[in-house]
């Protein structure tokens, strides 16, 4: 079966979850007595629970035994997993950084196998977002490129010399092709693509003008 993004994005929370239980496990008596009976600590193969654990216990517990940056991949997988679990939805650059995180995460507590599925699933996903920008014609790269500028649908239309709805039309489908929600992710994903320089936006992106 084809994997989508979506797919990529769960199974690189559930590798994090397979390889943060046996390492939890084997450093439980670190955490002091009925540690597991706090309320939201009971479930040691929940990835939530693991990833407070962690938290909560750093450095006391893990000091020596995972380099102390690896602290910063375990809250940037909190909260994009947090994200991730609201909205099934996570913004390319977030995803990215995601999934990058969790095969760090996973090499830091000695699960190689799991980091290394993390390593294809993350050029996969790569390639996927590469295959995406092929499906945008030149028209739809153009409206992208202002949008990523701030510009509204009026300010796009003037300069591309169209018509208003045609620009709405454009963007809309720019928003499919790309499994984008809105504007802002939309300019996101062209400045982390290249299509856009990193120019200073002037306002902010009006998420429902479309």
């Amino acid at each position: 079966m084809e994997l989508k993004e979506s797919d990529i994005i769960e199974r690189s929370f559930t590798l994090v979850g397979q390889s943060l239980h046996p390492f939890l496990l084997e450093n439980s008596g670190k955490f002091g007595p009925n540690w597991n009976k706090r309320p939201g600590y009971e479930d040691l193969k929940d990835v939530a629970v693991q990833i407070r654990l962690l938290i909560r216990y750093w450095p006391r517990a893990f000091y020596g035994y995972i380099p102390d940056h690896v602290l910063t991949h375990v809250e940037l997988i909190q909260s994009s997993r947090n994200e991730w679990i609201n909205s099934s939805s996570l913004p390319v650059g977030t995803a990215i950084q995601a999934i990058a995180a969790s095969g760090l995460l996973c090499l830091a507590v000695g699960a190689n196998g799991e980091a290394e599925e993390i390593r294809l699933l993350f050029g996969r996903f790569l390639e996927l977002r590469r295959t995406r920008e092929k499906l945008l014609t030149p028209h739809e790269k153009k409206v992208l490129r202002l949008i990523a500028k701030a510009m509204t649908n009026a300010e796009i239309a003037k300069e591309l010399v169209i018509q208003e709805s045609t620009v709405k039309s454009h963007a809309n489908k720019i928003f499919s092709k790309l499994n984008l929600r809105h504007r802002t992710e939309a300019a996101f994903w062209a400045i982390e693509q290249g299509l856009a320089g990193r120019a200073k936006i002037q306002r902010k992106l009006d998420d429902s003008t479309t």
